[in-house]
């Protein structure tokens, strides 16, 4: 064996469903998705980690049975050509028809560094800083990308306001310093409950037999025209109000100019969350909260990030800019695999690639080598980044990884945003 790429192909079925784990000694590479069989007597299919680099001598290959359960027939490992560049030729352009200008020159710019260079970036507890001001002390440098979290912009209480408050005011002042501001957003139920939990809201309710893209377009008089003539649910109507509760939020961010990298209701696929388990209800919802914001409330500074890696959850190229992905696997993997899985389906156009949340920082070095140069990668919040005491944490990144990437060619930092395309006055 000599060192170059390989792809790894396993003959498996599960009654089920399943995830096997693949691992390479110590790095966690790539995951296999099974489906389940309509029967015992279905046979054996063929599923394919791509792109997967191995070193001459021995190499020791494990997979793991995560969930479910399956019958693994045989595996084989075969010669695999290194991603071309073709991956990275992506359009420029935001699916908004109605994005401003600063938004439409933000996604130009993402797009001309994609495939050459890695935008740093780090999520942050929500109101503060904390994360970051880590990661400058240990690096003496500044995340391009700063990410948090919209989720109590539905909450009724006074400290979760205040926390949102004090998150937009330091969104404006990251943005000021030049950097790129994102946010994701884990919705709370359109109900009392206020839980993301995956049967805490039914969906299917909500939505059964309505046109997203008429709903998303009611005004309040449409509502309550609809709701009097039993034409719509309490619960859809709620879906509306919540939405328009976000709208408010970020157009405090719209009318100051800045543009967001938006992540709303992510890893669908997991059936972790009330939006998840029907593909076609969460086409639905995306399409909902694309058109209640973007169209009905005018937002026109959100970049489009969907974060699944099913692609029959994916609602459309139109509704999409960015596919993003979720990384625990205590891995400095550059999971490449999943990179060239991503960039070749046929389900969607060529988008462009990112990692928004992972525990452990993928290695440059190891993205570089692979060709797999996710356009940032983004450690979690939290015990992920620092300890209780706000300072800087090796429990899942070491400082000397992290130090390297911030000084590394390849990565950029927001001090480098400007001869990057990206500057506070674009």
């Amino acid at each position: 064996m000599s060192s170059q790429f390989y792809r790894a192909v396993i003959a498996v079925r599960s009654a089920e469903g399943a995830k096997i784990r693949l691992q390479v000694g110590d790095l966690v590479e790539g995951m296999y998705s099974v489906p389940k069989t309509d029967s015992e007597d279905d046979e054996f299919k063929l599923f394919v980690v791509d792109n997967l680099y191995l070193s001459v001598g021995m190499n020791s290959l494990m997979f793991t049975v995560e969930n479910g359960a399956a019958d693994i027939d045989c595996f084989v490992v075969e010669n695999s050509d290194a991603a071309g560049e073709e991956l990275y030729r992506t359009g420029s352009a935001c699916v908004a028809e109605n994005a401003s200008l600063r938004t439409a020159m933000l996604m130009r710019a993402l797009s001309d560094n994609y495939g050459k260079y890695t935008l740093t970036a780090q999520n942050v507890s929500c109101g503060t800083n904390a994360e970051i001001d880590a990661v400058y002390e240990e690096t003496t440098r500044y995340p391009a990308i700063r990410t948090s979290e919209l989720a109590l912009v539905l909450k009724d209480d006074a400290h979760s306001a205040e926390v949102i408050k004090n998150d937009l005011e330091l969104a404006k002042e990251w943005d000021e310093k030049g950097g790129i501001c994102s946010y994701s957003w884990h919705w709370y139920s359109p109900n009392p409950l206020r839980s993301t939990n995956a049967n805490d809201f039914s969906l299917s309710t909500a939505l059964d037999g309505i046109d997203p893209l008429e709903l998303g377009m009611l005004n309040e008089d449409g509502i309550q025209l609809q709701l009097n003539n039993e034409l719509m649910t309490q619960e859809a109507a709620q879906l509306l109000y919540d939405l328009d509760k976000l709208a408010d939020t970020l157009k405090e961010l719209d009318d100051a100019n800045i543009p967001i990298l938006f992540e709303p209701i992510p890893d669908g696929d997991t059936g972790f969350f009330w939006w998840g388990g029907s593909s076609e209800n969460y086409k639905k919802l995306w399409q909902l909260v694309f058109t209640r914001l973007g169209k009905y409330n005018g937002l026109k500074n959100l970049i489009w990030i969907w974060n699944n890696s099913d692609f029959s959850f994916y609602p459309g190229d139109k509704y999409v800019d960015i596919i993003a992905q979720s990384f625990y696997e205590k891995s400095t993997s550059s999971f490449a695999g999943r990179f060239t899985a991503l960039s070749s389906d046929p389900a969607t156009g060529r988008k462009i690639l990112a990692v928004t949340s992972c525990d452990v920082l993928p290695s440059i070095d190891f993205m570089n080598r692979d060709n797999a140069m996710w356009l940032w990668t983004a450690p979690d919040s939290g015990e992920y980044t620092i300890d209780r005491t706000g300072k800087l944490s090796e429990t899942y990144t070491k400082k000397s990884a992290l130090r390297y990437a911030y000084s590394c060619q390849k990565c950029v930092t927001l001090d480098m945003l400007a001869e990057h395309g990206w500057k506070k006055n674009n």
